[in-house]
């Protein structure tokens, strides 16, 4: 008995789009990795990227990545596939070197992220570097009298790297510490990790994975309430997005604009004695104090533990102009030092005043809209509408690309 094969077709002109679309994503993957590795290995290209789809057999490889790395791409994505099958979650990232499972020698680490939209993998991004040592009986784990594998490094089999974006130090711990360059290790490991993070979109929309509006008191509502406040995006990271960009793909016939609010303007519509006060104040920026004024329920305890509160300064100095600019929103919980109601109350005054009228921009949104804004700059929102209407926004982040960032892209 036959089995009837679906016909997917293609015009020439989409197809060739979205080729040169997922191969321009792995070169974006491959310019992030050489901007932020460590080891002088990879820096000097020896390293690969690709995308693979949900069986892990290859769709896309970059301009200038190796034939011996991306031929053997898809075994690799397909060992992690049969590790984790059921146990793959959003923020997910996984690491592998295993020659037995698709990969070349140990030293070619590779790096696995399943790619999802509303819950489900939609294909997997992946990046294949080589690493300085990975330990074994000589430096640089190449030892050409080695009659057994023992000899030339650490065996990885597929690990978690990330759990739910979480960092799993001690699994890194143990990878890196059976190598003779720890610390480049651990840079390349979040070079290469982030990196396939460029092939991900986050999709702000109001759209469930059955193609409805969600229902009122969603979780996922809650979560989009969220940006309806005065916010920076990323303030409660570490290191946070220094640039954002939002696509608009479905808009309400009313309502959904985003507004924007300079904060170098209201920097400089300070008095001088306040500005002397601000200039040494910290403030703490914490998501689950956010989104806990949303709703009690609006994250899961893990979910809180996974992003422990952080410290900012009130007033940032922009890198490249120089420029003073406020650094506040609703993220920032407390001012270090300060009686913790004191702070708030100041918080929100200083919130109050920087969004004036006169700091502000509102776009109304078309479809196929882009725009992009430094978040060292202004802060944003996004305005109430019918949640009855359809609201499609996709939104990446560009993270700060300063030396040691865990949450660089």
């Amino acid at each position: 008995m036959s089995v009837a094969k679906p016909n997917f077709s293609l015009d020439p002109v989409t197809f060739e789009v979205l080729k040169n679309a997922f191969i321009t994503t792995v070169d974006q993957m491959a310019e992030q990795i050489i901007r932020t590795c460590h080891s002088f290995v990879i820096y000097n290209r020896d390293f690969s990227s690709g995308l693979n789809d949900v069986n892990g057999d290859s769709v896309a490889q970059g301009n200038m990545d190796i034939a011996s790395h991306v031929g053997t791409l898809h075994y690799t994505c397909q060992s992690v596939i049969a590790a984790f099958v059921d146990d793959m979650n959003p923020g997910d990232v996984f690491m592998i070197n295993d020659p037995y499972a698709g990969g070349t020698h140990f030293n070619d680490v590779r790096i696995v992220r399943p790619i999802m939209v509303d819950g489900e993998i939609i294909c997997f991004a992946q990046s294949n570097g080589h690493w300085t040592d990975v330990g074994g009986s000589v430096p640089g784990s190449f030892d050409v009298q080695a009659t057994e594998m023992f000899r030339e490094g650490i065996r990885i089999p597929a690990v978690r790297l990330f759990d739910r974006g979480v960092f799993r130090r001690d699994v890194a711990n143990l990878v890196a510490s059976n190598t003779r360059d720890p610390s480049s290790i651990f840079g390349d490991m979040h070079a290469q990790s982030e990196a396939t993070g460029v092939a991900e979109i986050a999709n702000l929309s109001n759209i469930d994975r059955d193609d409805a509006v969600f229902a009122a008191g969603d979780a996922r509502a809650l979560f989009l309430a969220g940006n309806q406040y005065w916010h920076t995006d990323s303030s409660f990271k570490v290191m946070p997005a220094i640039a954002s960009a939002l696509s608009a793909r479905e808009v309400p016939p009313e309502g959904g604009e985003t507004e924007y609010a300079d904060m170098r303007a209201a920097y400089d519509a300070l008095g001088d004695a306040e500005k002397r006060k601000l200039e040494d104040l910290v403030a703490e920026h914490s998501y689950g104090y956010s989104q806990g004024k949303i709703s009690l329920d609006a994250m899961e305890t893990e979910e809180i533990d996974a992003l422990p509160p952080v410290r900012h300064p009130m007033v940032r100095v922009h890198p490249a102009t120089g420029r003073k600019a406020l650094y506040i929103g609703r993220h920032a919980s407390r001012i270090v030092g300060w009686p913790v109601d004191e702070g708030r109350a100041y918080l929100d005054d200083l919130l109050e005043r920087a969004t004036v009228a006169e700091n502000r921009y509102s776009h109304s949104w078309r479809v196929g809209d882009l725009v992009m804004w430094d978040n060292r700059r202004v802060l944003h929102r996004g305005r109430p509408y019918d949640i009855k209407y359809r609201r499609v926004m996709h939104r990446t982040t560009i993270a700060d690309p300063a030396p040691g960032n865990p949450w660089a892209l």
